[in-house]
């Protein structure tokens, strides 16, 4: 009897930071930077990331208005994806 792995992508969450990406995967939820995630499903979001309190914390500008906040957001939004995998073991 042999045994066989298969894996494929089950869906991926996007990681949201204002400020840089650390590097390592297993420290984004706890970094500084860390703003939200989000997961998608196939092909559909599943939740959404709020935002706001973590952009009124970061950009110190007091207001959510656009002149205000999208400077700061094309400075400083960065995000990074990780998949989902899905492990399925067959017996051959």
């Amino acid at each position: 009897m042999e045994y066989c792995k298969i894996s494929e992508v089950g869906g991926f969450s996007v990681f949201i930071f204002l400020g840089d990406v650390p590097p390592n995967p297993s420290q984004w939820l706890n970094d500084p930077a860390f703003a939200g995630v989000f997961d998608v499903y196939d092909s559909a979001p599943r939740d959404l990331a709020n935002l706001n309190s973590a952009v009124l914390g970061r950009s110190r500008q007091g207001s959510l208005e656009p002149e205000a906040i999208v400077p700061f957001l094309k400075q400083d939004l960065n995000w990074a994806v990780q998949t989902l995998a899905v492990i399925t073991f067959l017996v051959i």
